[in-house]
């Protein structure tokens, strides 16, 4: 489901509820792709303590598109566990560590912009 404007109501009851219940959210994995962000997330159950549920958030040009492997979010639902998620976002988890590129970019990088190299890959790609 996509994350839009008629979910604002919904999305502020469930943040309630995630923070009334005490659900905690765990990065699992996160991968970039240009512009588009997808996070994988942990969440656990309130209703069911031993459980442990799996939520993805998608950030891209059309929106916040997100997952949930629990009964309510199933039936269309925007559940507790993705409004948890998307708060762990908003406080920076996930965020990757900044590492510095190696110098072999940055050389590269600057014959490109002074015209002494033609590009050899576009986007990270080989031409």
């Amino acid at each position: 489901m996509v994350l839009d404007s008629t979910y604002d109501a919904t999305l502020e009851r469930a943040v309630k509820r995630a923070i009334a219940r005490n659900l905690n959210a765990t990065v699992a994995g996160q991968v970039v792709e240009g512009y588009a962000r997808t996070y994988w997330f942990t969440v656990n159950s309130f209703s069911h303590p031993a459980t442990i549920h799996a939520v993805r958030l998608q950030y891209d040009a059309e929106g916040i598109s997100f997952q949930c492997d629990c009964e309510g979010a199933m039936h269309d639902r925007l559940c507790a566990h993705v409004a948890c998620a998307l708060n762990a976002v908003e406080a920076g988890m996930g965020e990757p560590e900044p590492k510095p590129a190696p110098i072999s970019v940055g050389r590269r990088a600057l014959d490109l912009l002074n015209g002494t190299d033609e590009p050899a890959y576009v986007h990270g790609r080989s031409a």
